[in-house]
């Protein structure tokens, strides 16, 4: 399920926001005490300023009491609940840049920025626990993208060729960093990610020659000779042969790095593995739900 901020201004007070967000899992429901099984219940409390409110035992013996924030992704943050879940919201929504989210919600940038670095952290955890995998189309998308002045832990730069790969039915990306465009280095990750018996469509790099020799359907287009889209007739279907899709999509990728200073490899996967989840199809908010 995805949220706006609508959502978080129509809790009124907090613990109509704390009850929304135990609710929704991004708070652990502790209506058992740990410690004696008895039942808890959410109270006032002067000990827990940022909330307002915590857990607390009713057992008169126990009387344990318990963040509401304990275990949560929001646990170690200093900021209300209120101001990180509309963080989040912001950030899941379109990517927000940090400085418009922290002048929006009147936070520190700094502290958006962590939160931004941490959710992107839980999507990079989700992705490794569970890759992208093609299963629902037969026509994909096929191309590369070059990146300069990559900033290497020497000081020195570098350079770096990046492939992608697009299941249009789905709009699911796959990218991945590859040392150059040789059909050795492209030809396997497409044997290993492309369901046989797929439509492929590539531009006319001389590397997608070798495609022939798979079971796959390879239609090119030639960017060479000004040709970007056409239709080509296979039995009694049309097919849209271009590569226009995912060519927007690497739009999306440099744009990620339109300030040069700041790239290095380790953000080219992070921003990569942002750009894969937010095309996935997957909430973007269980990565930092309780229960995920």
């Amino acid at each position: 399920m995805e949220y706006d901020e609508q959502d978080v201004w129509d809790r009124h007070g907090n613990l109509r926001l704390i009850e929304w967000m135990v609710h929704e899992g991004f708070l652990q429901d502790l209506r058992q005490c740990p410690r004696c099984d008895e039942n808890m219940h959410l109270e006032r409390s002067k000990l827990f300023q940022n909330d307002k409110y915590c857990w607390k035992c009713s057992n008169s013996r126990c009387k344990s009491r318990r963040s509401v924030r304990g275990g949560s992704f929001f646990e170690f943050s200093d900021l209300s609940l209120r101001k990180l879940i509309l963080i989040a919201i912001n950030f899941a929504a379109a990517g927000s840049a940090a400085y418009n989210t922290a002048n929006r919600i009147r936070v520190n940038r700094k502290s958006v920025e962590r939160l931004y670095k941490k959710m992107r952290s839980r999507w990079r955890e989700d992705l490794a626990r569970d890759p992208i995998s093609f299963t629902n189309g037969f026509e994909f998308e096929i191309d590369e993208l070059f990146l300069r002045h990559i900033r290497r832990e020497d000081g020195t730069h570098g350079t770096q060729w990046i492939m992608g790969m697009l299941e249009r039915v789905t709009g699911k990306v796959i990218y991945f960093r590859i040392p150059d465009r040789s059909a050795l280095s492209m030809i396997p990750p497409i044997i290993v990610a492309v369901p046989n018996g797929s439509f492929v469509y590539t531009d006319d790099w001389s590397s997608y020659n070798s495609l022939v020799d798979l079971p796959l359907y390879h239609h090119s287009v030639n960017h060479s000779a000004g040709e970007y889209q056409r239709w080509d007739q296979v039995g009694n279907f049309w097919l849209n042969v271009h590569i226009n899709t995912l060519e927007g999509v690497n739009g999306d990728v440099r744009r990620k790095f339109h300030n040069k200073q700041n790239i290095t490899y380790e953000r080219i996967d992070m921003y990569l593995d942002e750009i894969m989840y937010r095309r996935s199809g997957r909430s973007l908010f269980d990565p930092i739900k309780i229960f995920h």
